[in-house]
């Protein structure tokens, strides 16, 4: 059996289950997800990035699904040339979109972990009398939903962690449910002995001091931290000798609580009255999981908060080890607390109340001892992996035994038609307002047809974009048409294959999807396209190339123009731009790629890099300099002590390193040779530790307003790329 989980985060929901899958029942597990950071024992995974989003452009209620599309179609693209991936069944979280297209790959049927449907009432939002609802938050609760709709309907089965989750979807889907909770790892979370009392920072708590726990990913309204402080402050007024050892991040995850203050976090919010006696609390920060159950076996009281919402895990992991848990009395926390067998509820408001009852355990720990045992027992029966792992087997294995019919597979739907269009989307949107202005003028009804008419010469994208950017044009070579109608030269050995490429099954592979890949291919936006599209296993897995598409086409225009023999790419994020300069530029082209002190170059990507090369090119790698001098040196040498044609350079960099850079190199461009970098703004606060590419270009452009080129920068991780002629 192989399976493919699919979630945005990882290793998310999927931590302890696909695991197991692999190790114990002998499945094939393949994660995919757009956090490259992390792994799990026996389990495959494939990194994809989405190149593309909303921006302010967008309805304000459309951008969550804008961003969704965009995460799907990363998925689609990333997927789509991996022949080595054919699964049996697919696991998805839902909302993000990630299997929407997956039918077009594959005939496995899809389970989407179904989390949260957005309610209006019944919910978190108008929960908290002091916060607004907004016309504008009602409004986009609706929309928020799209995606998750077109999911239940893409999907053959949901499943979700609990009843209360399950009832907040629409009735015209419950069919589809299972509801089987994912489990939380009793062999990590269990009651542990301490009799030292030893905290995991080395402080030995003493015997006749209480411990209070408090845990959330982040400390934020949703989880009620503000109503946590207050709780904690009337305990130790009236119960001094207590600590309060409180797990989390300054971060937040749900709601706008920073739009509601000039804080740098909610805690700073929430501390900055005074009030609070913080000799009494610990705050550890994030802490391992090996460290979160020790603190919770710790602990004399847990006081679990959240607004109606999804219950946290930490809720289970405290049961787990062996926690009284004092929580808010919602909903969600009712499927797993029963008040007075194996926990303790008061109202989320209540602070009076929590802080009673808490008083009330701390001055009598073993007449509450009970609830202690009794939520051991509740997860060991119900919530525990190892009581999930033989149902979502036996749930998966019933999905996958029936295919997807009939196929919507890529290749059995695609096909080339009688007719071919001539105009692009753009084109037609033009035809056909044009065609209403003349039927307007006439008093003619309208007619949705195309005209067959020749596409007039216009000028460059990239020099219109540069007149309105700029107060004078670049000065550069004439040029027409779109960016993706200028073409590269054509080549006839597209990649170096290295005399060992057999022993490389993963650059076998790579090489492999670049040549399929580039069938065909000539033009700058092809050859972007491609660098989007590609993914191969690891360490090839990734060109990282995070610019806006557009963006990278009309940079790629300019080098096409230039033909450069010469170019030198400082600080690149991985092989994505090398491939660009490959195909730009001339067939004996010299290109080296250099990496930074703070990102060098992955050594195990040379031979991927060095690959990319064609016709008579050479491509030189290296990881990092080491002295300036050295450096200065290796670049003459490398360049065959010429000047370079094109410079492009990492500028989301400190400023300072940069300008040094900028200094050193620009020396060794010709003159009406071009320079570039990325990582440029236009708006928020500049960092000169990390905006170097913006503050270089607020101080060259000025001083030279003719051979600038601002290149109609797109919302991207990176900014927006600009250029330089060397006069």
């Amino acid at each position: 059996m192989h399976v493919m989980f699919l979630h945005q985060n990882f290793p998310a929901q999927f931590r302890y289950i696909a695991p197991r899958l692999a190790n114990e029942h002998g499945w094939r597990c393949t994660f995919v997800t757009s956090k490259a950071e992390g792994s799990l024992p026996g389990v495959d995974k494939v990194a994809y990035t989405s190149t593309g989003g909303a921006t302010k452009s967008n309805h304000f209620c459309s951008r969550n699904f804008e961003n969704c599309v965009h995460e799907a179609h990363a998925v689609f693209e990333t997927l789509k040339p991996r022949r080595d991936i054919q699964p049996d069944l697919i696991v998805a979280h839902t909302g993000f979109g990630s299997s929407l297209f997956l039918p077009y790959l594959y005939d496995a049927p899809i389970i989407n972990f179904a989390e949260y449907f957005y309610r209006p009432i019944g919910g978190d939002i108008g929960f908290r009398p002091e916060m607004p609802v907004t016309e504008e938050a009602l409004l986009r609760i609706k929309t928020k939903n799209a995606m998750i709709l077109l999911d239940l309907d893409n999907c053959d089965r949901a499943w979700t962690p609990t009843h209360y989750q399950r009832d907040f979807f629409p009735t015209e889907y419950r069919s589809k449910f299972d509801v089987i909770f994912d489990g939380i790892d009793s062999g990590i979370y269990y009651r542990r002995l301490n009799p030292e009392r030893r905290l995991p920072n080395g402080q030995v708590v003493p015997s006749g001091t209480r411990i209070v726990t408090y845990v959330a990913r982040g400390f934020e309204r949703m989880r009620g931290f503000d109503i946590f402080m207050e709780v904690a402050r009337r305990i130790y007024e009236q119960f001094p000798n207590v600590l309060f050892v409180v797990v989390g991040a300054d971060s937040v995850h749900y709601g706008p609580d920073l739009a509601y203050t000039d804080k740098a976090s909610f805690r700073e919010e929430v501390l900055s009255n005074g009030k609070y006696d913080l000799s009494k609390f610990l705050f550890t920060g994030r802490v391992s999981e090996g460290d979160l159950a020790q603190i919770l076996s710790l602990g004399d009281l847990h006081i679990y908060l959240t607004e109606p919402f999804i219950a946290s895990w930490s809720l289970v992991d405290a049961m787990s080890c062996g926690a009284v848990v004092l929580a808010s009395d919602q909903n969600c926390v009712r499927e797993y607390i029963r008040p007075g067998e194996n926990g303790l509820l008061k109202g989320f408001f209540d602070v009076e109340g929590l802080a009673t009852q808490a008083v009330e355990v701390l001055k009598n720990p073993v007449a509450f001892k009970p609830l202690s045992i009794a939520a051991q027992e509740t997860v060991q029966q119900k919530y525990s992996v190892d009581v999930a792992m033989p149902k979502l087997k036996a749930f998966f294995e019933q999905v996958a035994a029936k295919r997807r019919e009939p196929s919507h597979r890529l290749d059995l739907l695609v096909r080339e038609g009688t007719i071919k269009p001539i105009e692009d989307d753009d084109e037609v949107s033009r035809k056909k307002k044009a065609l209403r202005s003349d039927s307007r003028a006439a008093n003619l009804p309208i007619r949705e047809a195309g005209i067959a008419t020749s596409r007039s010469s216009t000028n460059s994208p990239v020099a219109s974009t540069a007149a309105a950017k700029t107060e004078e044009p670049i000065d550069r070579p004439a040029t027409t048409g779109d960016p993706a109608d200028k073409a590269t030269p054509p080549r006839s050995v597209l990649f170096k294959r290295p005399a060992n490429l057999a022993d490389d099954p993963a650059l076998t592979l790579a090489l492999e999807t670049l040549e399929m890949f580039s069938k065909n291919r000539s033009t700058a936006k092809e050859w972007v396209d491609v660098c989007f599209r590609y993914s191969a296993p690891t360490p090839y897995e990734s060109f990282g190339v995070q610019h806006h598409p557009i963006d990278l086409t009309r940079f790629m225009q300019r080098v096409i123009e230039w033909a450069p023999r010469r170019v030198l790419d400082l600080g690149p994020r991985g092989a994505g731009t090398t491939f660009l300069w490959t195909r730009a530029a001339s067939t004996d082209a010299r290109i080296i790629v250099v990496g930074t002190p703070q990102e060098p170059l992955n050594p195990e990507q040379r031979p991927l890099f060095e690959s990319l090369a064609c016709e008579v090119q050479t491509v030189h790698f290296v990881p990092t300099p080491t002295t300036r001098d050295a450096f200065d040196k290796e670049l003459a040498q490398r360049r065959g002590y010429r000047p370079f044609d094109i410079v492009f350079l990492n500028g989301q960099r400190p400023i300072a390193e940069l300008v040094v850079d900028y200094n050193i190199i620009v020396k060794h461009v010709r003159s009406g040779g071009l320079i570039a970098w990325d990582g440029v703004r236009t708006s928020g606060p500049l960092d000169p530790l990390t905006h170097g590419g913006t503050l270089l270009w607020r101080e060259l452009k000025p001083r030279f307003p003719r051979h600038a080129e601002y290149l109609d920068g797109r919302d991207s991780k990176t900014g927006a790329i600009v250029a330089l002629v060397v006069p």
